[in-house]
């Protein structure tokens, strides 16, 4: 177990508190390192975890469709998803309700 910074958005990035992440037959493949259309090894130590919901707790300069405190699903994260923070372009994300259930996601 580590404990990491909350990452720094770039100025397209937003920073997400993680809620609820998921985990497929993709984060099997990349914890095996045996990821099917990836040339070179993913780098170890990592952490695992494409897609996931949760709250935005700081965009970069250059944000323009959210902002702090908006609930989001992050989509297209190579690794990354299973942390407690997380950090995406905004291209990557979907704005959703405040009382939608992140585990029915």
């Amino acid at each position: 177990f580590v404990q990491l910074q909350i990452p720094k958005p770039e100025p397209y990035e937003i920073v997400v508190r993680v809620e609820a992440s998921t985990v497929s037959i993709d984060d099997c493949y990349k914890r095996r390192n045996i990821w099917p259309f990836w040339k070179d090894p993913i780098p170890v130590p990592n952490i695992p975890g494409g897609d996931c919901v949760g709250r935005i707790v700081c965009c970069g300069n250059e944000v323009k469709y959210f902002q702090k405190g908006d609930r989001v699903v992050c989509l297209h994260h190579f690794l990354g998803g299973n942390a407690k923070y997380v950090a995406t372009e905004e291209d990557n994300a979907i704005k959703i309700d405040v009382d939608t259930d992140a585990a029915r996601l």
